[in-house]
């Protein structure tokens, strides 16, 4: 009797926790590592397992490395409701992207949102890219606001020619070594 008792309440309490989601905002840039002047692609997406009614996420980056080119929200999210994103050469850092919609209790697995075209400001350096959260538009849903792990991502821009010096400087081992070899023999 007492087991039943015990499983009874475990059932009730149970049903009074409210279920742990992962809500989730990541970047992938592509290429991680561009020379001055070429442009790397950071998609976003997002993975939410419960009801979101809206929200919107800034994306902070170091101005001296990347110049800020475009965003665009990918046509399929975008289907059925409203977004705003940051305008072409925008210069406010942190970028900032907002969105809202209407989904009640489907998963939206992952998802692109969109992607953020950035081209190399300078010969060598390296950004963080880092989602963040915007206290004046929270995610939200039915139940209020919705905890989201925001994710990041690192582009590099390497010395040009640095490859190509290492590239010499084993071949010139090469020789060096084949030159010994040479010598020996004779």
């Amino acid at each position: 009797m007492a087991c039943w008792s015990l499983a009874r309440t475990l059932i009730a309490l149970s049903l009074m926790v409210p279920a742990v989601s992962a809500e989730e905002i990541s970047l992938q840039a592509n290429p991680s590592s561009i020379l001055q002047g070429d442009i790397v692609e950071v998609t976003a997406t997002m993975d939410f397992q419960g009801s979101i009614v809206g929200g919107g996420f800034g994306l902070a980056y170091d101005p001296a490395v990347l110049t800020f080119e475009s965003f665009t929200f990918d046509s399929a999210f975008t289907a059925n409701f409203s977004a705003m994103g940051p305008s072409p050469g925008a210069t406010e850092n942190p970028l900032i992207s907002t969105f809202g919609w209407f989904l009640v209790d489907s998963p939206i697995v992952p998802t692109t949102i969109g992607v953020f075209r950035f081209s190399a400001a300078v010969p060598l350096g390296s950004s963080d890219l880092v989602t963040q959260e915007l206290p004046t538009i929270p995610f939200s849903g039915f139940a209020g606001n919705v905890a989201v792990t925001f994710g990041d991502a690192v582009v590099t821009v390497p010395e040009p020619g640095l490859g190509q010096a290492l590239a010499a400087g084993v071949a010139g081992l090469g020789l060096l070594q084949r030159r010994k070899r040479l010598v020996s023999r004779s």
